[in-house]
């Protein structure tokens, strides 16, 4: 595409060459990207902290920094690409964070996979979702 720079991997592949088209800015050494954020809010319990799931450009990694005034654990609400069958499972083992304290989780996800994040408890939280 025109104003856009374009990096070329070529390679073998069952004795073909494969090439593959690739924008600079999402091959920047796996350096992630940072997709959402929410600065201070107020949640209530068990409910989605983004107004909408977020969806994976790219197979890679969510990396999840979190931090919250109350003990209680994040959740991640997963919806796998392609699929209509969302999962929510406690990250943290389900064990309380240390209110006020930083933590950061990486979760594997495929393209086009959607996510969110809920809290255990009403809190104030600050939350940055990279993908890497």
């Amino acid at each position: 595409m025109p104003g856009q720079t374009y990096v070329v991997l070529m390679g073998p592949r069952e004795g073909r060459v494969k090439l593959r088209f690739l924008r600079v800015e999402d091959v920047e050494a796996g350096v992630p990207k940072l997709r959402a954020e929410k600065i201070n809010v107020s949640v209530a319990a068990n409910t989605d902290i983004f107004d909408e799931d977020l969806i994976a450009e790219y197979d890679g990694f969510w990396i999840i920094q979190i931090t919250a005034d109350a003990a209680g654990y994040p959740l991640l609400k997963l919806t796998p690409a392609d699929s209509t069958t969302t999962v929510t499972a406690a990250l943290n083992e389900a064990s309380n964070l240390t209110p006020n304290a930083l933590y950061e989780f990486k979760v594997a996800t495929r393209k086009n996979d959607a996510v969110n994040l809920r809290y255990s408890v009403a809190a104030t939280l600050t939350v940055r979702l990279f993908l890497a």
